[in-house]
């Protein structure tokens, strides 16, 4: 269970930040912290390290127009967790399809070292019992690889719908972060 649960952060960690490195230009980090969960994206280790010392597991950060901000605003905080709702709803099913193709492939390995094995013993013994072993484990060996491949397919597009909800994401927070600026809900630091 805990090797599921370190596969499903990985993942997650990986769609988000990837998304957002791909849009986050200099001067324009940007932090969501959701109790055991953080995002984060052009800021480094140390000043996200600052931020959690200073505001906790419970907060947003960014930047806008070389200016700093953070919102501990509950209701504010709530609003970019509905947000981001569908894409860790996606990110765990996304997790648990690399669980179930790490345990494929697993299996595929087994078949591999039991091949190899018998391709062993086929160097000295060349019985229809070991060729029919072989066959046995071939099919297998494609059945395996068949299961992998629908399921490549399926994380491929769940990573099609995951690059359209990071989009459709990145837009709604902007609007959120902007929001908080005008209403005073993001308080203006100095720096971190």
């Amino acid at each position: 269970m805990t090797q599921r649960l370190l596969v499903a952060a990985a993942v997650f960690f990986a769609l988000f930040a990837g998304k957002w490195a791909e849009r986050c230009e200099k001067g324009h980090a940007v932090v969501y912290a959701d109790g055991g969960v953080t995002f984060a994206n052009g800021i480094s280790g140390d000043d996200l390290g600052v931020l959690q010392k200073t505001y906790g597991r419970h907060f947003a950060y960014f930047e806008r127009d070389g200016r700093h901000y953070v919102i501990t605003d509950l209701d504010t905080l709530d609003r970019i967790a509905a947000v981001y709702a569908p894409q860790m709803h996606l990110g765990r099913k996304q997790a648990d399809l690399g669980a179930q193709q790490a345990k494929l492939g697993a299996q595929q390995a087994d078949l591999g070292r039991e091949q190899a094995r018998i391709g062993s013993r086929q160097i000295h013994d060349r019985s229809e019992s070991l060729e029919r072993q072989q066959a046995e484990l071939g099919k297998k060996q494609d059945a395996l690889g068949d299961k992998q491949n629908t399921l490549g397919r399926q994380q491929e597009e769940m990573g099609r719908q995951q690059d359209d909800l990071a989009k459709s994401a990145d837009k709604q927070v902007a609007a959120i972060f902007d929001q908080a600026i005008r209403t005073g809900v993001a308080k203006r630091l100095s720096g971190i």
